[in-house]
């Protein structure tokens, strides 16, 4: 066990205590050093203040020179009713024969499931919140513990550094994100829920966004993988955590210390940044193109800005819900994924009322292995600035043999998304009209 101290993950945790590292998928990896007195020769430690959670075959424990470890042991024995309902089989409780009733009888619990109890020769079935036991059963700890039997060269007043994973902890991203004319401004927040059963004080914490395999074969080799490397993480300029990819997954370290309670929801700042350049467009999709007569399309505010650094972001992006506000107001609510820096960020936010549009099919010519289908588009700006509408077709998936026309020219341009697919985008003044159609030619 004493080689582990030669690499770099365990050496350097070493110099610090209580590092906590959370994944945002239900688990995290601690570190902590705990100081313990040892006697000479063989003996057993006792280690508590331990997580419910913990797995318990993710522990490594790390003993300073002098100190060999023998075994270890994990052990969970909590109180629970159907414990006190043993302890108190064939024994003397005090009852409420009825639910909510004030007077309180005296007899023998005679069976656990479900709980019947004789009193005076009668025999009454009650619930185990009903009984006031009077036996507290044997063996029951109130906490989690870890017994390690060591063999010390001397006496002395050691420690022992302790890693393992644990489970019922986890974070979540989230974003405030304030329109303002061309810009916005952008703040990143982190969400932390613990239900781990274990507080945790002054503690570096550190989050990790990413999908980590936690089969048994490697559980213990994701935290090896990045944690000398997140310890060298600065600032940035913002005073948050400056994210860093390692092995596929993104970092985030908070810049103090925190304390974080069980049964505690918590949230930290990860990043903001202001200014950022965005476009908003109003968006729409047509799939239908059978002979159904005129339909109304329905167009929704669409807003995407570059995550680039030169763009006043560059940083990844976790996966989270972005609550977006303008003047005061609240617009709703979008999700993004995890997004690395240099891409483009995009998402809707509700319908565009100023934006108003229709189709028609004016030709529907459906015959065996042939199908000719012409669309007409109409759209309207009702607004006082101009917009640039997006309107996607996606034609049914025929054969690969197709023909596509369009009137789409001047304002309005296409792009080829795929065989199946088009684009149209339409630069709509105040108050401005427009129509085009569209044509595709099938052969089966």
């Amino acid at each position: 066990m004493r080689l582990l101290l030669s690499f770099g993950f365990f050496t350097t945790t070493l110099l610090f205590s209580n590092l906590l590292t959370v994944y945002n998928n239900g688990f995290a990896y601690f570190y902590e050093k705990k100081n313990i007195s040892v006697q000479k020769g063989i003996q057993s430690i006792k280690i508590t203040n331990l997580p419910r959670s913990i797995v318990v075959d993710s522990i490594v424990p790390i003993f300073e020179d002098g100190i060999d470890l023998i075994s270890q042991s994990y052990k969970n024995n909590p109180l629970n009713v159907n414990k006190l309902l043993e302890a108190n089989l064939h024994k003397e409780v005090a009852f409420y024969s009825k639910e909510r009733e004030k007077k309180i009888l005296q007899g023998k619990l005679i069976n656990i499931d479900p709980p019947i109890i004789e009193s005076q020769h009668r025999y009454y079935i009650v619930k185990s919140s009903s009984i006031i036991f009077n036996t507290f059963p044997q063996n029951i700890d109130s906490k989690p513990y870890l017994v390690f039997d060591i063999d010390a060269n001397l006496s002395k007043k050691s420690s022992v550094g302790l890693h393992y994973l644990l489970n019922d902890i986890t974070w979540r991203s989230n974003y405030t994100v304030i329109l303002r004319n061309n810009r916005l401004n952008l703040k990143a927040w982190a969400t932390i829920i613990n239900r781990s059963g274990k507080a945790f004080h002054n503690t570096a914490l550190t989050l990790v966004a990413g999908n980590v395999n936690r089969h048994s074969s490697n559980i213990m080799a994701a935290p090896r993988l990045y944690r000398s490397k997140v310890l060298a993480m600065e600032a940035n300029s913002l005073g948050a955590t400056l994210p860093k990819s390692i092995s596929g997954y993104h970092i985030y370290k908070i810049a103090k210390r925190v304390d974080l309670l069980n049964n505690q929801t918590k949230q930290f700042v990860l990043f903001a940044a202001n200014a950022i350049q965005y476009k908003r467009n109003a968006v729409a999709q047509n799939n239908y193109f059978g002979n159904y007569g005129e339909r109304k399309l329905r167009f929704l505010q669409q807003i995407t800005f570059m995550n680039t650094k030169e763009n006043g972001l560059g940083v990844p992006l976790p996966k989270g819900v972005l609550r977006i506000y303008r003047s005061k107001y609240y617009l709703g609510d979008a999700g993004i994924e995890n997004t690395p820096k240099g891409k483009r960020v995009k998402f809707t936010i509700g319908e565009f009322f100023d934006i108003v549009g229709k189709q028609k099919i004016i030709k529907y010519i459906v015959r065996d292995k042939y199908r000719d289908i012409e669309t007409k588009y109409t759209l309207h700006n009702r607004g006082k600035e101009p917009i640039e509408v997006k309107l996607s077709e996606n034609i049914p998936r025929y054969k690969d043999k197709a023909v596509f026309k369009t009137s789409c020219s001047g304002i309005c341009s296409s792009k080829k998304i795929n065989a199946f697919s088009r684009e149209f985008t339409i630069k709509l003044k105040a108050n401005e009209n427009y129509s085009f159609t569209t044509e595709f030619e099938v052969y089966q």
